[in-house]
């Protein structure tokens, strides 16, 4: 009870859930941006949404295609090799939202200096 050519529609279908999920919760924390008050969200949000406005939209782009070409592997005529594309550009959407988390976020307190 390996894994059979029967569990990989499954497999892939989560994988691709997975990541459509978590695009939109990302997408949701970019709302913070209309807020009316002044917040650390929304200040990570107007930094991703102006000055990281490259790097947030390569994020969602890449994304999106490696769950398209997740998708496409379910048609019976896919070539495997859009299993490997699929998960190139879900990496590149990967690194690029920690890029975008490391440079958007708003600390709240920097740390103090090492006591002895």
């Amino acid at each position: 009870a390996g894994f059979t050519g029967e569990w990989i529609p499954v497999c892939v279908i989560g994988v691709a859930a997975f990541f459509i999920v978590k695009l939109g919760f990302e997408l949701s924390q970019l709302l913070a941006a209309s807020s009316d008050t002044w917040s650390p969200a929304k200040k990570s949000a107007l930094i991703m949404l102006k000055t990281l406005s490259g790097f947030t939209a390569a994020r969602y782009a890449t994304g999106l295609v490696g769950i398209a070409c997740l998708a496409a592997l379910l048609a019976p005529s896919a070539h495997p090799i859009l299993g490997v594309i699929g998960f190139v550009f879900l990496l590149m959407g990967e690194l690029l939202e920690r890029t975008l988390y490391f440079k958007a976020v708003i600390a709240l307190k920097m740390p103090g200096p090492v006591k002895v």
